[in-house]
């Protein structure tokens, strides 16, 4: 018996969540779909709780155990998201003693996230059971959830689960594995090396149905203290997704160090000219934010931007891009390659402004390219581009050029 418009959630008085709690126990779809969707949203938002979210706790925590079958699994993790979130006043710790049942839960999709959910309270009877319910688990998602967990509340078990799971033929425990010992120690053997990066041989096997911090890469990398090793492994894995991952996260890490940066922009090398597009984007801004660094891997660069001497295409903004950056080192090579861009209308509208910055000098090849290039604008011929799939701005990049030629002759 709540005064629910007393209350308050995300966006005002709570009057609606009772109507939005009775048409998810109803199960009737889509209104049911759509109403655990507003639920959430008005409960929990950004990260804030509201006097409606701990009123709603009890029928929550009644779906989450026996609500209709296709909303149970969000209804957990919704839960779980309230667990971590709320440490100082802890909304969901009451509700342990029933909750700890949804381990041996027929549904394997409800099993998994309730080992993350639970893993953010600790007590032996919580040790116990997640150690029981891995021992007996078939499902390799939710044994690498509750591997996981087992390493959230119990740590040396929790390494001691992991040390034997790292050789398991399922990649999803390979991975947990991976990540227990990598928070326990901050490091991984050779052996651990291995067997993790051939887990990810076909992309994150976790992708879409990890409960816990994200993806699987990110998380594996931030918890070691020397990355990498496994950073240069996975440089060379057979997925793309993967080759991806680690192209951005070379971009995270760039800018402490510089030594660190130069080892690790070596690594760009291969992926600068990735057969996968989106990797060789991702490559090349990584390879801008090295900044001096990128000096290191030059020849992949010119490499990068060597397709725009071919013609002028959306899909050669990552050239482009390249171009803009191999100016930056000051390597020699940028003159040819801006010169035939020029010539076939491939730079972005600013690479002149990027030549102009660089404080780099013109020679009578790149005067003369630079001429013709106005006077292709002048005569129409360069409507058309395009850059980052939005119409070419012809104007702009007549002012950046004639800005670099009066830099070079003062004409």
């Amino acid at each position: 018996m709540v005064d629910w418009s007393t209350l308050e959630h995300a966006y005002g008085p709570a009057d609606e969540v009772p109507e939005l709690l009775a048409a998810i126990a109803a199960g009737v779809e889509p209104a049911a779909d759509e109403a655990v969707s507003e639920l959430f949203t008005l409960l929990y938002h950004q990260g804030s709780t509201y006097s409606a979210t701990e009123a709603a706790l009890p029928v929550l925590v009644d779906l989450a155990l026996t609500g209709p079958a296709a909303h149970r699994p969000a209804f957990i993790a919704f839960l779980g998201s309230l667990a971590r979130e709320d440490h100082t006043h802890p909304l969901i710790g009451a509700y342990r003693a029933r909750l700890v049942d949804l381990l041996d839960d027929s549904d394997a999709e409800v099993r998994e996230p309730a080992a993350w959910l639970l893993a953010d309270y600790g007590g032996e009877l919580l040790r116990t059971r997640l150690a029981e319910r891995y021992r007996i688990e078939t499902d390799p998602t939710v044994r690498a959830s509750l591997l996981r967990a087992v390493g959230e509340v119990d740590e040396e078990h929790g390494r001691e689960l992991a040390t034997a799971a790292i050789e398991e033929p399922d990649p999803e425990l390979r991975v947990a594995a991976a990540l227990v010992l990598a928070q326990a120690d901050g490091e991984l053997s050779d052996a651990a090396i291995e067997a993790v990066v051939s887990a990810f041989a076909d992309g994150d096997p976790l992708d879409r149905v990890w409960s816990w911090d994200g993806e699987s890469v990110p998380e594996l990398l931030e918890c070691l203290d020397e990355p990498e090793p496994v950073l240069a492994e996975l440089a060379g894995s057979p997925s793309a997704d993967i080759r991806l991952s680690v192209a951005y996260e070379l971009s995270d890490a760039f800018g402490d160090d510089p030594d660190t940066d130069l080892r690790l922009v070596r690594l760009l090398g291969p992926l600068l000219t990735d057969p996968d597009r989106s990797v060789r984007m991702a490559a090349v801004q990584a390879a801008d934010e090295a900044g001096p660094a990128a000096s290191a891997v030059v020849d992949g660069l010119a490499a990068a931007a060597e397709p725009i001497t071919h013609g002028d295409a959306p899909e050669l903004d990552g050239a482009r891009k390249a171009l803009e950056v191999l100016i930056g080192t000051g390597d020699p090579r940028w003159r040819p390659l801006l010169i035939a861009a020029w010539q076939h209308g491939s730079t972005h509208d600013g690479t002149a402004d990027v030549v102009r910055g660089a404080g780099a000098s013109g020679d009578q090849a790149l005067v003369a390219a630079a001429r013709a290039r106005l006077a292709a604008i002048d005569a129409g011929q360069a409507d058309g581009r395009r850059r980052f799939q939005r119409a070419a701005d012809p104007a702009a990049e007549r002012r950046a050029i004639e800005w670099l030629l009066v830099s070079w002759d003062g004409s």
